[in-house]
């Protein structure tokens, strides 16, 4: 019989930025805008495996 196990975990942080500047002519009239933002996210992952492999002896194995 072999017994196994394994155990992993996962932490990972993602940040970002962006800007956007936008300007439109509408009846003759022009408009602009300016937008900023940030973002950020938090990734959190545990994992736990656990198991076991066993060999049936020749005269139990199914034929």
């Amino acid at each position: 019989m072999n017994w196994y196990g394994s155990a992993n975990g996962l932490n990972n942080e993602f940040r970002g930025s962006s800007a956007l500047q936008q300007v439109a002519t509408a009846e003759g009239r022009t408009t602009g805008t300016d937008q900023t933002g940030r973002t950020a996210r938090h990734q959190a992952n545990e994992a736990l495996r656990l198991g076991f492999d066993y060999a049936l002896a020749p005269s139990r194995a199914w034929a």
